[in-house]
């Protein structure tokens, strides 16, 4: 499984150990979370404030005591509505050796916001929201072995669908009863624990040497919401850099994107680092991070668009909080382009004019809380990057197949009301990896679906490779294609 590190974790460290009794060997535990998705849903955070494993019984049928995940004083505020095939990571813990077969959870302050597309423009609605329980106990089913010999990750997922309530008409009602599942995670054929993509944040401080031979350099990455601790990301001789060329040239309170690795000994090594500039909060310098709501368009060309801020990094939350729409304004100089690493086949163009609702991005300029009288906070933007995402619909029709079964295009129903019940082209290659179904000609009419990759908008184009376009179209470029069951 390919592992997505979306930050919302807050006061926790990896390499934290718990309290544990003395004799029995520790082992290492990476414990990520996960979602499965539920549409027009812009924001659902929980904090967890308490994470324990329970000893399998022996024959005799006696456990021994719980094993915290959580040291006293953590917690871990996620926002599950963005993690959808994505993860995130709670924690990394020593625990003793050892079969368990519980998880327990507590949490608390859930926090929900919904986009309302119907009115013009869309509106961002906070819901008040309720949980039905404050714990819950999760079995592990086949129990979880853990030994000293090598590092172990789980995943925690939080069926999103199941857990929130809806009335009759379908719409939220704000009551929460948390539904959550647990396995172990593992790469097929590899000791490494997860890849890890997306990782973000602003770089602390760097090194310009290796803490092994085997690292050319580090840099500590505060990622969004995680305080005080800074992450470490290792560099190799193979590490692509885009907007720098290397550790050495990477500034204190650059905003970068990361897609790493973390290796079985809990190493986080950097496959691509991109840099898009340097924030300074002090000057209202600052990137924000969500989906575009609404946009508008002169000439062909988007000059400004309303924006879902769900994250922002640095933490200038005292002057702009996440959970408000932002007014993105754009000029002839703002840098519109796509991450670095993001999946873009068939060299797709990305420019204002490509800029649509739906997509997520991470905004860098300028801003300011009001402007001529004005609620929403604006920014002058100086630099736009469409971020990877996850797309969920049905399947509605085959476009193209090539021979190899997966080279081609299908046409996606998306589920959000961003895109107004229009459809969307999915373009996949021999890069694409399909879960739950062999290949493009396996797809199940109305089947549901995630898709994972970069979300574009072409105005003019009649083709895309093999698969014939309807202009002006929407168009999904994916390096994972998710048939659920």
């Amino acid at each position: 499984m390919l592992l997505l590190i979306s930050w919302g974790v807050l006061g926790l460290s990896c390499g934290s150990s718990s309290k544990q009794p003395a004799g029995i060997p520790l082992a290492p535990l990476v414990i990520f979370g996960g979602d499965t998705p539920a549409c027009n849903i812009a924001s659902f955070r929980l904090t967890l404030t308490g994470a324990a494993l329970t000893p399998t019984p022996t024959a005799g049928g006696v456990a021994g005591p719980p094993v915290a995940l959580l040291l006293a004083g953590q917690s871990a505020t996620l926002d599950f509505a963005v993690l959808q095939d994505f993860s995130a990571l709670i924690n990394s813990v020593d625990i003793p050796e050892g079969s368990y077969s519980q998880l327990t959870l507590t949490f608390s302050d859930p926090q929900m916001y919904v986009v309302n597309y119907n009115m013009l423009p869309p509106s961002v609605e906070a819901v008040t929201a309720r949980l039905t329980t404050a714990s819950v106990s999760i079995p592990i089913d086949p129990p979880l072995s853990i030994t000293s010999t090598s590092a172990v990750a789980i995943n925690l997922d939080l069926d999103l669908p199941a857990s929130i309530q809806t009335d009759a008409d379908g719409a939220v009602t704000g009551v929460v009863q948390p539904t959550f599942s647990v396995g172990q995670a593992a790469i097929s054929g590899a000791s490494d624990l997860g890849e890890l993509e997306n990782l973000h944040g602003v770089v602390q401080r760097v090194t310009t040497s290796g803490s092994s031979s085997a690292f050319t350099g580090s840099f500590a990455l505060l990622p969004p919401g995680l305080s005080p601790s800074a992450l470490t990301i290792n560099t190799t001789s193979t590490t692509t850099f885009a907007g720098a060329t290397g550790p050495s040239d990477l500034a204190v309170e650059s905003f970068v994107e990361v897609d790493a690795l973390m290796d079985s000994s809990g190493n986080l090594v950097a496959h691509t680092v991109q840099s898009e500039g340097v924030e300074n909060p002090g000057m209202s310098v600052a990137a924000f991070l969500g989906p575009i709501v609404s946009v508008t368009a002169a000439s062909g060309s988007v000059t400004q668009f309303q924006m879902f801020v769900r994250e922002e990094s640095p933490d200038v939350s005292a002057i702009l909080r996440t959970g408000e729409l932002l007014t993105v304004e754009l000029s002839s100089a703002t840098a519109v382009n796509a991450e670095a690493s993001a999946t873009n086949f068939d060299r797709l163009s990305v420019s204002r004019a490509a800029l649509t609702p739906g997509q997520e991005v991470v905004a860098h300029g300028v801003f300011q809380v009001s402007q001529n009288g004005g609620t929403v906070p604006v920014m002058s933007a100086t630099a736009v990057f469409l971020r990877e995402q996850t797309l969920s619909g049905t399947f509605s029709s085959l476009l193209a197949v090539s021979s190899d079964g997966v080279t081609g295009g299908f046409a996606l129903l998306p589920c959000s009301d961003a895109f107004g019940g229009r459809a969307i082209s999915v373009l996949t290659n021999a890069q694409t990896s399909f879960l739950g179904v062999s290949g493009l000609n396996s797809l199940t009419d109305s089947q549901a679906l995630l898709v994972k990759g970069l979300l574009l908008f072409e105005p003019s184009l009649t083709s895309a490779g093999t698969v014939p376009l309807t202009p002006p179209s929407y168009l999904f470029s994916a390096n994972q294609v998710h048939q659920l069951p």
